[in-house]
């Protein structure tokens, strides 16, 4: 296992957009690889502005849960030439364990004092299934309330968290275990209820989606939904992308059809 270094002091509070980075990775190899990882040419002007006659060196790190791995990509002198290789084993090689659903960040460190010119948000990849983004937990002072849906927070944990009354939480487990209609139900219901939280954010602050809580959340409804980014923070353009998004999230998994056949089933309908 590569240890990556704590945080480094972020000078300025500069990071790269999401828009800026293009990263691909090859899920289909095992272990999985990184095919290639550049920067848009607006990026890398903006940062041989920031890092002129200093000595940058930029990383991908990766990192799921406890596991952790770096991979050096090159410096601030050859940015169009980015060429992520591990620190430890010189490849472009992922540690086996990591699937699809890891969290990739990009960080432009000063050589000498290991202070930070820049850093990406959390980008995830599009093959992710998100549904790894769920969590479930018992709450024990939910009392009668059945559960409750917390959205992820900006600048905080990047998980859906539904917390679940004691009264409830076996049976819970057991529903979503069966993969049973309520348990699709409540799927749609956490995911709506996320993107609506990001979408009220982003109506108030137009650099909520670039959130590192928020990123993974919009880039997986670009990449595999097809949903666009609002143009626009306007209440009318987030509206339409909100329901654009849950009409989608609920087609992508067939919800409406598995939902109908779990109440037929459950009354004894044919």
């Amino acid at each position: 296992m590569i240890s990556i270094p704590d945080r480094f002091n972020d000078i300025g509070k500069v990071k790269l957009n999401i828009n800026d980075i293009n990263l691909e990775i090859n899920w289909e190899l095992n272990p999985a690889a990184i095919v290639s990882l550049s920067l848009t040419n607006k990026a890398i002007e903006l940062i041989h502005e920031q890092t002129v006659n200093k000595n940058a060196l930029v990383y991908l790190d990766v990192s799921s849960g406890y596991l952790r791995q770096r991979f050096e990509c090159g410096t601030n002198a050859d940015l169009i030439n980015l060429d992520p290789l591990d620190t430890k084993n010189n490849n472009n090689l992922l540690l086996s364990a990591f699937k699809p659903n890891a969290k990739f960040e990009i960080n432009i460190v000063n050589k000498n004092d290991k202070s930070l010119f820049r850093r990406s948000p959390s980008i995830f990849t599009s093959e992710g299934d998100l549904i790894d983004m769920f969590f479930i937990k018992e709450e024990i002072t939910l009392g009668e309330l059945p559960y409750r849906i917390i959205p992820p927070e900006r600048n905080g944990v990047v998980i859906c968290t539904v917390e679940v009354s004691s009264i409830c939480f076996l049976n819970f487990e057991k529903v979503i275990a069966e993969n049973s209609f309520f348990s699709h139900v409540l799927k749609l219901d956490a995911f709506r209820t996320t993107v609506n939280h990001i979408g009220t954010e982003f109506e108030h602050d137009e650099t909520a989606l670039e959130d590192e809580s928020y990123s993974p959340w919009v880039i997986w409804i670009r990449d595999t939904l097809n949903i666009v980014f609002p143009v626009d923070n306007a209440p009318e353009t987030v509206g339409r992308w909100i329901n654009d998004s849950v009409n989608e999230f609920s087609r992508y998994y067939n919800l409406g059809s598995k939902i109908n056949s779990g109440i037929k089933s459950y009354l004894g309908v044919e």
